[in-house]
């Protein structure tokens, strides 16, 4: 989860010029990409979201169990 944030992060950073030279941007338009790099970062947090969820019912099914 917090791979892909920070891989966003850097990604972002490198796109705007703060790190290297930018990556080409789609119709060099910066607001799409910066929308787009926050869809990025949001999309890391709700897979991780998810994945603590299904791992935390896992956990109380096999409790359960015991």
């Amino acid at each position: 989860m917090a791979a892909g944030v920070l891989l966003a992060i850097l990604s972002g950073l490198r796109q705007f010029g703060v790190i290297s030279p930018p990556i080409i941007n789609v119709n060099g338009n910066p607001i799409f990409t910066g929308v787009s790099l926050a869809a990025s970062a949001a999309g890391s947090l709700v897979q991780g979201g998810i994945l603590l969820v299904l791992l935390s019912i896992d956990e109380r099914i096999q409790n359960r169990g015991q």
